[in-house]
């Protein structure tokens, strides 16, 4: 067990680049981590170990017993958690039987396990979504800055590569910055949306679960009705039915105890306190997010609390002359960089936008004006793409070759999606749909798709000779546990294979868009790349095909955004475009 959270621990690693809140990291660490742990324990406990015992006379096997009212689930009656325990009924909950219709069936038990995996992952949506969209921006302007073991030489080189890109890029930052704030405000989402879905999946009991654990928890022992036991019951009901010795249906009630239940109360009721916790930070963060993207005011005062070393005067000048996503930038650089640096690149971007009373500067000046070994590196890759782009006929072949991967993947989940249904007898194509629709109504009204598709309970025929010669038919009752985990594996995989199909069917009509229309390809380029000029992009898509667009969007995504910056502008040169500021010299 000790190995299995030492490997979560390194599943889910906090990098020493911050590119994110520190709110906004519990959302993807701590919670997930947790989550991850709850679900391995009850998993553990529930698969592995005993997850119910049932007490029965001595007709039934008692293995059988267990098996038939863990898959089938048990029921509590709620008006005896009222009575006096010990007087009117024997345990909470348990009473003699009454009308089906005042049970109340404990059914989630099966689905704990996999309902936390899920929040896990819903968890992590956010952090994926902005790791992805952040792309490694600031651990690549960062250029080791963070470090104290670089020389003075090379430290001056990289300010001056650091500012030079601030200074250059100024106002193309407003979109990577809303991304990050739209990534908050899915995790605000998120976690409002899991403490409806808990309620949901709890039977309406989990929003009011901590208020009502915390009113009961100052009452006397005596006096009290444990919330915990109503939502989570310790001891429940099974009714088993079996044919007679007269053919006539028989009726047998089973006392069960739920010892997973004991894990549950506690995994659930952390998160109640937990989610509630996480909740209202969130929304505070973004309260927080809102006055910063209306308040210029708040940006500087926020920048100089953080960075008392800088002048204000320099903050706010900064400020009046750049935007909501430069401000957002500077102040991520801040937290990763060392503070006399950046101190020392924000008075000079305050003197190069304008500020006359700087006491100190950077010696940005190239030694002997001599071209620096970075500068023959970038004209050798530049010549190296233009040779590549000169070979149409391979670039096509890869885009094509693409396409057609992306066409048989799509192919494959529509094969893999019919097979299964011919596996199922032509269950499988309507099982999600039928399975949410069955979910609304009561367990008494309902026929449940999964029962139908993986019954539990099964007959057996079984022939043999009698004692005369005659062959004896036998009738045999048969419990397929297995199909406690099918129903669940192919459950995910309908809603997976949907969600895929779907996602793979709109990659497809984008590839289409792509590969005939120049102008789409253009708008693509200058959406992901906005430090390039628009008009480098429009002579590029002018003198090359597809292939080459295709070779230069995959390069645009693997190298530094600054380096693939200069490499178009000086590949767009080549190809005729003339302009005195394009490219530094």
């Amino acid at each position: 067990m000790l190995d299995i959270f030492r490997g979560l621990k390194n599943l889910i690693k906090v990098s020493h680049v911050h590119i994110d809140s520190t709110i906004f990291r519990l959302h993807y660490t701590f919670t997930v981590m947790c989550l991850l742990a709850f679900s391995l324990i009850v998993t553990t406990r529930q698969y592995v170990g005993n997850p119910i015992d049932c007490v029965h006379t001595k007709d039934i096997p008692e293995d059988v017993l267990n098996t038939y009212c863990w898959i089938h689930s048990t029921y509590t009656i709620p008006s005896a958690f009222w009575k006096r325990i010990g007087i009117d009924v024997a345990h909470p909950g348990i009473d003699k039987t009454v009308d089906p219709e005042e049970r109340r069936y404990v059914k989630y038990y099966q689905w704990v396990c996999f309902c936390l995996f899920f929040q896990a992952i819903l968890f992590y949506i956010p952090r994926w979504l902005w790791k992805n969209w952040e792309a490694g921006k600031i651990q690549a302007l960062m250029m080791d800055l963070d470090l104290g073991i670089i020389s003075e030489v090379e430290k001056r080189q990289k300010k001056k590569l650091l500012l030079d890109y601030l200074y250059s890029n100024l106002k193309n930052h407003n979109f990577w910055a809303y991304r990050y704030f739209f990534c908050e405000l899915l995790a605000l989402i998120n976690v409002i949306g899991q403490l409806l879905l808990l309620d949901r999946f709890l039977d309406g009991t989990f929003l009011t679960f901590g208020i009502e654990v915390i009113s009961f928890a100052l009452r006397d022992n005596e006096d009290r009705v444990d919330p915990l036991i109503y939502v989570f019951p310790r001891m429940t009901k099974c009714t088993f039915h079996k044919f007679g010795t007269s053919g006539t249906i028989e009726t047998h009630d089973a006392l069960c105890i739920l010892p997973i239940n004991i894990f549950n109360e506690k995994i659930y009721i952390f998160l109640w306190f937990w989610l509630l916790a996480l909740g209202c930070l969130t929304a505070l963060v973004n309260i927080f997010r809102l006055l910063i993207i209306v308040s210029p005011r708040v940006r500087a005062y926020l920048l100089y609390l953080r960075f008392r070393l800088i002048k204000q005067e320099c903050i706010n000048l900064i400020i009046r002359k750049t935007q909501l996503g430069d401000w957002f930038l500077l102040y991520m650089l801040g937290q990763n960089i060392d503070s006399m640096v950046f101190k020392e690149i924000i008075h000079e971007l305050a003197r190069k936008l304008g500020y006359q009373q700087t006491l100190f500067w950077l010696r940005l000046d190239e030694e002997g004006g001599k071209l620096g070994k970075g500068r023959i590196e970038l004209l050798q890759f530049v010549v190296a793409v233009e040779d590549r782009l000169g070979e149409k006929r391979r670039e096509e072949g890869v885009k094509e070759r693409q396409r057609r991967r992306e066409r048989k993947s799509d192919r494959d989940r529509r094969r893999q999606m019919f097979l299964l249904d011919r596996f199922f007898d032509g269950t499988f194509l309507t099982f999600g749909i039928e399975v949410m629709s069955f979910a609304d109504r009561d367990q008494e009204d309902r026929i449940d798709p999964m029962v139908y598709i993986f019954p539990r309970m099964t007959k057996c025929t079984f022939h043999k000779f009698g004692t005369s010669g005659e062959i004896e038919k036998h009738d045999a009752l048969c419990i397929l546990p297995l199909n406690i985990f099918n129903e669940k594996i192919y459950i995910f995989l309908w809603f997976w294979m949907l969600s895929l199909g779907a996602l793979t069917f709109l990659v497809v009509v984008y590839r289409v868009l792509i590969i005939f229309s120049g102008g789409f390809r253009s708008y693509l380029l200058k959406i992901r790349y906005r430090r390039v000029k628009n008009e480098c992009i429009e002579i590029i898509m002018d003198k090359t095909v597809v292939g080459d667009w295709f070779l230069l969007y995959l390069l645009g995504q693997n190298v530094d955004p600054v380096i693939f910056k200069d490499v178009l502008h000086e590949l767009a040169k080549k190809l005729g475009y003339r302009s005195k500021d394009m490219i530094d010299t």
